[in-house]
């Protein structure tokens, strides 16, 4: 008898305690950060860590990017790929501002998000590539704080010839009156020569210094390698359509995408 008044008072003093501690939470703010900051403290060791960007590609502030370029962040943990969408992973181009358009996906192995855009991206353009904090670990934790790249794509496309002609010494006198003609050859050349080989880029004067792009569809074939060759028509005595030229004539071997 006596040990059973001892189980029915300790358990009343339990229970005291207990509704005590909850009106003491009501009415004392201490209290009440106190228990928040335990049950935070709780969620966050169930959740784990947040995750990191342990790398990404293209890397910070990267040039001369190709615009074919894979475009993808690499995690130190599982991440949940329900978290992984267009609000949460975004590319967007700077000047003129605008979002590119595109695909995303999860690869659980190597905890990589990749982003593919809907079509290659623009020459010579600066982007950035943003990561929210709505991308969560597979437990739940959020990542710590939104991340962002930028990188500069290059001048041409992988299947172009880009020709860097922005330094042209003072004594080319590269003008209007004399510029510079592009002729392209198939690489091997084929012997003997066939027209079908070669183009003359008679509507591609270059007559100032500077960075240019020669497209596909100019390319002989549209092979993946061709024979650059460049005149310059200092006497202004070309005849366009001609082949060959006279003084200041120079010729190297270009791969398209280089």
């Amino acid at each position: 008898m006596q040990k059973g008044s001892t189980v029915s008072r300790a358990a009343i003093v339990v229970l005291t305690l207990v509704l005590f501690g909850t009106a003491v939470s009501c009415e004392n703010p201490l209290v009440e950060q106190m228990q928040q900051r335990i049950a935070d403290d709780v969620t966050v060791y169930l959740a784990g860590d947040p995750p990191r960007i342990l790398s990404a590609s293209p890397e910070l502030g990267a040039n001369d990017i190709s615009t074919s370029a894979a475009i993808s962040a690499v995690f130190d943990v599982d991440l949940d790929p329900a978290t992984i969408t267009g609000s949460t992973v975004t590319l967007t181009r700077l000047s003129p501002a605008a979002d590119v358009p595109g695909t995303l996906s999860y690869d659980g192995a190597s905890r990589t998000a990749s982003f593919t855009p809907a079509s290659r991206l623009e020459p010579d353009k600066s982007y950035r590539l943003t990561v929210t904090s709505g991308v969560t670990s597979a437990k739940g934790a959020a990542l710590g704080a939104s991340f962002s790249i930028t990188f500069t794509t290059r001048y041409f496309h992988d299947d172009e010839i880009g020709l860097d002609l922005s330094y042209v010494s003072s004594d080319l006198s590269l003008n209007a009156n004399a510029p510079i003609y592009i002729q392209l050859y198939t690489v091997p050349l084929p012997y003997p020569a066939i027209s079908g080989n070669m183009a003359i880029l008679d509507d591609h004067p270059i007559t100032a210094p500077g960075r240019y792009r020669i497209p596909k569809a100019l390319i002989p074939n549209q092979t993946d390698q061709a024979l650059v060759f460049l005149f310059h028509d200092i006497d202004n005595n070309y005849i366009p359509g001609g082949d060959g030229a006279g003084t200041g004539d120079s010729e190297r071997i270009i791969q398209t995408g280089v």
